[in-house]
């Protein structure tokens, strides 16, 4: 009778339009299977059995080409989490908006061998269309204006345009600020490009679930998922270029630019670790790792040639799906 009673209660709170996770269904005694019961916070609408445009419209991340996959796993732990979705989400300027990220050629262009990226990016083809990876907000000191960027994305290394999402913190009176964020860039860090947006905040200690999706015809998708909290901001987004950078695929922590070119020192963020990182290579899934791929080290010395914090990465963990980056002063 009690498990009736249960089970009516999560009827009705669907019905209420009420998301209903597997963690709240088994803390009143129902038993719930995460391959099989996602929960969703509109009623009818199953992850697991829409469309990409579905899930594009309710603002969930797209999975991975093949399903019986880790990084499929990966996928299913964030859209699990999900408890409110903002799907085409904008975002919104804020007093950090000047800030930019330059593609990593355009960097070169300016500052010689200089750049502000630290991680890996794929290179097998020109034809990645998806880029996935998880990991936690660090957390950071430091002294106010320096900032540092966590994010997967999509081209920028190849001369041409990129597109971005993840999560910003910046120094303000001694304290971060914290949000996800998007942006895109064009090949000269300046035509086609708009600052990152603001799409929400996020706090030290959560996990995040990043992704870069293309959609053809110089449309992008992208998704950041807040797990801890429970939050994803997503939206489809047609940059002004008309080719589509889509020979890399990136996991990189940054020292950004602000809006006259001049790179933001780092905050202190001790470790960050790139976990579950995946690429869709024309249709065929593999780990970040194993596509052929580059380590790329922020230089350890400013433009103009002086010492300052830097960051470095290590190698990739024996299944090519994690690796951590460093912060050194």
């Amino acid at each position: 009778m009690k498990t009736k009673l249960i089970a009516s209660l999560a009827t009705t709170l669907v019905m209420m339009g009420v998301s209903v996770s597997t963690t709240f269904a088994a803390s009143l005694g129902t038993s719930t299977n995460s391959s099989t019961s996602i929960q969703s916070t509109d009623t009818g609408f199953n992850p697991l059995t829409a469309t990409n445009s579905q899930l594009i419209q309710h603002g969930y991340p797209i999975p991975p080409s093949s399903t019986s996959s880790d990084a499929y796993q990966e996928w299913l732990t964030a859209v699990n989490s999900i408890r409110t979705s903002h799907p085409n989400s904008i975002g919104t300027d804020t007093s950090f908006f000047s800030r930019r990220h330059s593609p990593k050629a355009n960097e070169s262009n300016v500052y010689g061998a200089f750049t502000g990226w630290t991680g890996y990016y794929d290179t097998d083809s020109n034809s990645y269309n998806l880029t996935e990876s998880t990991f936690k907000v660090p957390s950071v000191s430091g002294s106010s204006g320096e900032a540092t960027c966590s994010w997967v994305g999509i081209g920028g290394t190849g001369g041409s345009n990129l597109f971005q999402a993840g999560i910003v913190q910046h120094m303000t009176t001694g304290v971060p600020e914290q949000y996800a964020f998007y942006e895109y860039v064009g090949a000269d860090g300046q035509t086609d490009t708009i600052p990152s947006k603001d799409l929400g905040t996020v706090y030290t200690g959560d996990t995040i679930y990043a992704e870069v999706y293309y959609e053809g015809s110089n449309k992008y998708y992208y998704d950041v998922v807040d797990e801890t909290q429970g939050t994803s901001w997503a939206n489809s987004v047609t940059p002004g270029w008309s080719t589509s950078d889509l020979t890399s695929a990136d996991f990189i922590q940054e020292a950004p630019q602000d809006g006259s070119g001049d790179y933001y020192t780092l905050p202190d963020f001790g470790n960050v670790q790139f976990s579950g990182c995946y690429a869709d290579n024309n249709g065929t899934q593999g780990a970040g790792g194993n596509w052929s791929n580059t380590l790329i080290d922020m230089s350890e010395t400013d433009p103009n040639g002086n010492p300052w914090p830097y960051s470095a990465a290590s190698s990739w963990n024996s299944g090519g799906t994690s690796f951590t980056v460093y912060y050194h002063s």
